[in-house]
């Protein structure tokens, strides 16, 4: 098995990892955060380059739908991502 195979299974894993926590999100824990980014980049040291990002914008204007999307790069940095997970989170009308 060739080393991309991990490195692919890896970079999902991680990208899993953080959409279990920003993509299961409420829009009232998320619209006071906005706009956000986090950012794990791997260590030269420990391999090629991988990152994992973490968004989320207004779809519109502030009180409307929240694009929260998580995704994964390897290869250089500045390329398009390996894997992209996203959800649109809908204001409740109690909120």
């Amino acid at each position: 098995m060739s080393g991309h195979g991990s490195e692919q299974d890896e970079l999902e894993n991680r990208v899993s990892d953080v959409a279990q926590i920003a993509l299961k999100a409420r829009w009232g824990e998320l619209a006071p955060q906005i706009p956000m980014s986090r950012l794990f980049v791997r260590p030269a040291s420990e391999g090629p380059y991988m990152a994992v990002e973490w968004r989320a914008n207004w779809l519109l204007e502030d009180g409307g739908p929240i694009l929260c999307e998580v995704a994964g790069y390897l290869g250089a940095p500045g390329g398009e991502p390996v894997i992209l997970k996203s959800r649109q989170v809908e204001k409740s009308g109690w909120l």
